[in-house]
């Protein structure tokens, strides 16, 4: 009698591999959790016996196994499509040196580093308790400091800021475009935004002349 050392075999079925070839194969091996062994031919047929569990799919799809950290795929996927302010930071920071960093005023930081958190919070004050902000109070302040930043730093380097699939930005982002549009009066650089939809452009274009290409 034969040993059973594998612990799966797959067969007559449309096995997607997902590898860099999106290769598509009928058969598939499994041992201690990994793959040994695939094909499309009738190579599988000594496995037969040499494998725990045996199952023909009737033609039926395989795939990978996706492995859901309860991130919410499909929301995931979007805002991953999106645009947020925290981004544009980070973004800004990977592409200016660190000269001109390191000529930023730390005042100007303060709030921003606030983007990820809460809306609503307390400043980081000894007098906490005076100084419960409302949404919109926290939400000036971040747009206000951040608008700072980008104008602080497009002095000593012009600034051209590419927003793709600009129909996923979110709502306070976009809140942020308009108001740093409105506010902004030393801004050295350029602003261009990629859409697929233009309910968001047509809604700048109320307040705003908009060049399109």
């Amino acid at each position: 009698m034969m040993m059973k050392c594998n612990d799966l075999l797959m067969f007559n079925g449309h096995i997607i591999s997902m590898d860099d070839e999106d290769s598509i194969y009928a058969w598939i091996v499994v041992r201690d959790g990994l793959i040994i062994d695939l094909g499309n031919d009738q190579n599988y047929l000594p496995y037969m016996e040499a494998s725990i569990e045996v199952l023909d799919l009737k033609g039926m799809t395989v795939l990978p196994g996706f492995h859901d950290s309860h991130v919410h795929l499909t929301q995931t996927g979007l805002n991953l499509m999106g645009y947020y302010l925290s981004g544009l930071v980070e973004e800004v920071m990977n592409n200016v040196s660190d000269e001109t960093l390191s000529d930023i005023p730390v005042l100007f930081w303060k709030d921003i580093v606030r983007l990820d958190n809460s809306v609503i919070r307390f400043i980081n004050s000894t007098h906490e308790d005076e100084f419960n902000l409302t949404a919109l109070t926290e939400k000036n302040r971040i747009f206000n400091s951040l608008m700072h930043l980008l104008c602080h730093i497009s002095q000593k380097c012009e600034l051209y800021i590419f927003i793709k699939n600009f129909h996923w930005i979110d709502e306070i982002s976009f809140e942020f475009i308009k108001y740093f549009l409105f506010k902004q009066t030393k801004f050295r650089g350029q602003l261009f935004l990629s859409s697929e939809n233009m309910l968001y452009i047509e809604q700048l274009e109320t307040f705003f002349e908009i060049e399109k290409t």
